[in-house]
């Protein structure tokens, strides 16, 4: 399953009328992942984890529209998926 197939599933999206603007969130998140474990490619294993940046993205703008108990969530999500990186980027040493 692709990450943009994935995010679908997620999501609940039927349909490619927002393929686009999800191709490159998910790109955007996929460098983010790339940057941080130092590779050109994001591994099979880390598929999930960019699919969660760009689920993470979509709650912080929630909280910025919506403020108080949304950012909380985005933090604890934000952590989530930072230790997921240490953890596989520790595996990997």
């Amino acid at each position: 399953m692709t990450a943009l197939e994935r995010f679908k599933t997620l999501a609940g999206i039927a349909g490619d009328t927002q393929d686009g603007l999800i191709s490159v969130l998910l790109s955007d998140a996929g460098d983010a992942v790339c940057d941080y474990i130092g590779r050109g490619e994001v591994p099979e294993r880390l598929v999930s984890v960019q699919v969660q940046l760009n689920d993470l993205a979509e709650v912080i703008v929630t909280a910025l529209e919506n403020g108080g108990f949304i950012a909380k969530t985005a933090l604890k999500a934000a952590k989530k998926i930072q230790n997921q990186l240490q953890n596989r980027a520790a595996l990997r040493s």
